[in-house]
């Protein structure tokens, strides 16, 4: 009669999981590799920075900061970037919905009144435009805007100096509008941190476009 002989394995769920982990890790890794150098090699550029020349020709570009209150304790130091910005024509309107907030309106103009040569205004009070309040906040921007460019940034979003002048160069007869997500900033003091462009407009983050389409 013949006999037979078993062999029996004992598996170590241990260590399997811990390969199998390993080698999870190691894909998302490789994915996180490869869209970093393909984002290096196609997608980053440095910004061309113009001559004084050139520079008249760019079109101006008219920001609208939508702001609420004063709960983010970034807030004067995000506003006042945009005050520096490495442009030659453009102007910020600032639009708070509740007319009755006396503290952020002195915050605003006080940022204002340190920087003179930057053309900001701010508007108070929104208009019935539709359902969104962010909307109708930001309407009287929309229809007193010089420039045939418009950026919508929100309030928690920190500018890097040539964050307008990227967007704008990005720009073209193919492209109609330009949209950059935020990064996380370390936080200041304990803070939870300021949104900051990486390299051209913001939150909602940042979407910049002309205000009539190409005809």
């Amino acid at each position: 009669m013949a006999s037979f002989s078993y062999s029996f394995y004992s598996i170590d769920w241990c260590s399997l999981l811990s390969w199998i982990c390993l080698l999870v890790w190691l894909t998302i890794l490789g994915f996180y590799l490869i869209s970093l150098i393909y984002g290096k090699m196609h997608l980053h550029k440095a910004v061309q920075r113009e001559d004084e020349e050139k520079c008249v020709i760019l079109p101006g570009v008219t920001i609208a900061k939508p702001l609420s209150d004063l709960s983010d304790p970034n807030l004067v130091d995000n506003l006042a970037s945009f005050f520096t910005l490495n442009y030659p024509t453009y102007e910020i309107i600032f639009c708070i919905q509740d007319e009755a907030a006396h503290e952020l309106i002195n915050v605003v103009n006080g940022l204002i009144a340190k920087y003179p040569d930057v053309d900001a205004k701010v508007y108070t009070g929104a208009k019935e435009a539709g359902v969104n309040p962010k909307v109708n906040n930001m309407l009287n921007a929309y229809e007193s805007a010089q420039y045939p460019l418009f950026l919508i940034s929100d309030a928690g979003i920190r500018m890097n100096e040539d964050t307008l002048m990227d967007m704008v160069q990005h720009l073209t007869d193919k492209v109609g509008l330009v949209h950059q997500l935020p990064r996380m900033m370390d936080g200041i003091s304990g803070s939870p941190g300021s949104w900051r462009r990486y390299g051209l407009l913001e939150h909602t983050p940042g979407s910049t476009c002309p205000l009539t389409p190409a005809g």
